[in-house]
């Protein structure tokens, strides 16, 4: 990540929940995470008949699911973003305690269909550009320098790896 916006998004981060905890006094929400896991289907064949002079076969299948509603379609990513949790010092804001925490400090973003992107943190806007790297990853590029962004359960989760993330949903 580009270090203008690493540093902006974890100062926008602490900022807010600092404000949030000394002046409101207020705990965390939770926030739900996408998850894997795999399925297994088997269908065995036996022949029972003593008199027969057929084979016994197995087959077995596996197939995998997701719980992510991440679609694919870059379509479906267009328009306007905001802030919906954040996590920072262990604690995760959402709900009503996030409306507090975007009084002080908010992270919105606009994708256009275009492929041009406005994040705007701490009141300043950058522009770069963005597309769907995968159904569960988003590549935003600002300042020439790319960020692969986690979809998660149709959210855009940043994370700046010092345990601060901002987790932005549709309007």
């Amino acid at each position: 990540m580009n270090r203008f916006l690493k540093t902006a998004l974890g100062a926008s981060v602490a900022m807010g929940a600092s404000v949030l905890l000394v002046g409101c006094g207020v705990g965390g929400g939770t926030s739900g995470t996408g998850t894997t896991s795999p399925v297994t289907t088997s269908t065995t064949s036996t022949n029972t008949d003593p008199t027969s002079t057929s084979t016994t076969s197995t087959t077995t299948s596996t197939t995998t699911t997701t719980s992510s509603s991440a679609p694919s379609d870059e379509s479906q990513y267009v328009g306007d973003w905001e802030m919906s949790s954040v996590e920072t010092g262990g604690q995760t804001y959402s709900g009503t305690t996030i409306d507090q925490v975007k009084s002080v400090v908010n992270v919105t973003m606009s994708l256009q269909a275009d492929g041009t992107a406005t994040l705007n943190i701490l009141n300043q806007d950058m522009t770069g550009t963005w597309k769907l790297k995968d159904a569960n990853t988003i590549t935003i590029t600002m300042e020439g320098s790319p960020q692969d962004f986690a979809i998660v359960d149709g959210n855009i989760v940043m994370d700046d790896g010092k345990g601060n993330v901002i987790t932005l949903s549709k309007k």
